[in-house]
């Protein structure tokens, strides 16, 4: 996959979508049938702890087939290093998984 960039290849079309973030940034395969959706997260933490959306751990779990997930950690930009962690399907399988944001809405005040 490291090699592949947007546009067209021999057997492949590759494409970036942040559209709403469907659960995925990069979809990997022909126009008519994906092989591969690829959700990348980056830290610099050497630990590989990362934010994941709930509508990207369903996206897992509905396209844990066709689902992988890179985690580029223990990024130093000053040496150009860095570790990465691949990981195919469900995050569920893998990971420790905690919900840590709320969501909010402002209340309307009563006339």
């Amino acid at each position: 996959l490291g090699t592949l960039r947007p546009g067209e290849t021999e057997h492949f079309q590759t494409g970036l979508d942040t559209r709403n973030n469907p659960g995925y940034n990069i979809r990997v395969g022909p126009a008519d049938k994906v092989v591969c959706y690829v959700q990348v997260k980056g830290t610099q933490d050497p630990h590989a702890r990362f934010f994941v959306s709930e509508g990207e751990r369903r996206f897992s779990e509905a396209h844990q087939g066709e689902y992988l997930l890179v985690v580029v950690h223990n990024i130093n930009l000053e040496r150009g290093s860095h570790g990465a962690i691949l990981h195919t399907g469900d995050l569920r399988a893998g990971f420790s998984l905690e919900p840590t944001q709320w969501f909010g809405a402002v209340l309307r005040p009563e006339s």
